[in-house]
């Protein structure tokens, strides 16, 4: 790659953190940012420092919407982000492909993401979302309701079917 090109490079991704309303160290540039993603509001989304989207992200923030994305942040593939309330997602979250976090039929509720959370592939976050910390969202699952911290959801609607047990130190199964 000869000099004027990688000028040329360096100058996209200034311009691209640049369009954001706060973005973190490492950005979303280049080194966070997949290829063939479409970022529609993106100054009404703030990223935290170390955060990454792969491929195929298509993130679109409406006049009323705020995203906020914490440290930390991966996305593997195919990830779709509709918000036109307030999206939180944490530090520490791991979200694998095809999954879709957004509106359901009703557009007044937030969707919160806390830290540590890992979202299976195919999953949809509807608004109305609440997921506790470090919890884990089973591949398949829509979730529009409360998950508690540190526990098991899966299924549709995500229900949760394992809880840690700090006495045990372990994953404890809910009886239905």
């Amino acid at each position: 790659m000869g000099i004027i090109q990688s000028i040329i490079i360096k100058l996209k991704r200034e311009k691209f953190k640049r369009s954001f309303l706060s973005i973190g160290a490492s950005g979303f540039g280049s080194y966070g940012y997949g290829d063939y993603c479409t970022i529609s509001g993106a100054e009404k989304i703030r990223i935290g420092n170390h955060s990454w989207c792969g491929k195929e992200t298509d993130i679109f923030v409406g006049e009323k919407g705020k995203l906020t994305i914490g440290n930390n942040f991966q996305s593997t593939s195919r990830l779709c982000i509709e918000c036109n309330t307030c999206i939180q997602i944490g530090d520490d979250v791991l979200i694998e492909p095809n999954v879709y976090i957004g509106k359901a039929e009703e557009e007044t509720d937030n969707i919160v993401i806390e830290d540590g959370v890992w979202i299976g592939q195919n999953t949809s976050i509807l608004t109305g979302a609440y997921i506790g910390e470090h919890s884990i969202i089973g591949a398949g699952s829509v979730v529009k309701n409360k998950i508690p911290k540190y526990s098991i959801a899966a299924g549709n609607p995500a229900k949760v079917i394992k809880i840690w047990d700090f006495n045990k130190n372990t994953w404890v199964k809910v009886n239905a």
